[in-house]
């Protein structure tokens, strides 16, 4: 049971209170994607805002993938949809086996890409992702996110440290992705310069 960790990133999410039933309305216009980089998984949360809520309606989770794999994935699913993703800032370094970028990758697709020139700290992804919870501004499908829900209810601080707990291998990822999109939506620290389909 989920209730027996102590010292969870992600105390302030509970699966009750920010439950909903809500699933991906295309009349809404489009959809958030919160993008984490890593090849095993490749992890992506699905978001749209619907009066100033941020709602997580689906993931991608792909345990051995690349980032054409997951626009291809986000493509079948929603055809004709406009996507903003929200990615890992690193993403705009090419990869080791391609000659594109993962940016490079994801806006071949037509897809919007909005991030700044570095992360956020790690740190202050997580107090803005607990702050969005508490006050409402985020709600998942549960039913529909279900690595996203172990991730929130499970990742814990190493006894003693200030650092994920990361032994499972597939943990840690998928709250990356998903902290990317709250951040930008509910901040910390407001960003000087905004970089919107657009990036260094």
């Amino acid at each position: 049971s989920f209730e027996t960790h102590s010292g969870r990133i992600y105390y302030a999410f509970d699966r009750v209170k920010h439950n909903t039933d809500y699933t991906f309305n295309k009349d809404n216009g489009r959809i958030i994607a919160g993008q984490d980089f890593n090849r095993s998984p490749m992890a992506t949360a699905l978001f749209q805002k619907v009066s100033g809520k941020l709602i997580q309606f689906g993931e991608v989770f792909i345990k051995t993938g690349d980032t054409k794999q997951t626009c291809e994935e986000i493509a079948r699913r929603f055809p004709e949809t406009h996507v903003q993703f929200r990615p890992d800032a690193t993403g705009k370094r090419k990869t080791s086996n391609s000659a594109l970028s993962d940016f490079d990758i994801i806006k071949s697709f037509g897809y919007e890409i909005a991030t700044e020139t570095v992360n956020p700290r790690v740190v202050d992804r997580w107090a803005a992702t607990n702050r969005a919870y508490e006050k409402g501004n985020v709600l998942i499908n549960v039913k529909e996110c279900p690595y996203t829900v172990k991730d929130r209810e499970t990742l814990c601080y190493k006894e003693g440290s200030c650092e994920p707990d990361l032994k499972d291998i597939w943990l840690g990822h998928i709250s990356d992705a998903a902290d990317y999109a709250i951040y930008r939506e509910f901040p910390i620290i407001i960003p000087q310069k905004s970089r919107i389909g657009f990036y260094a």
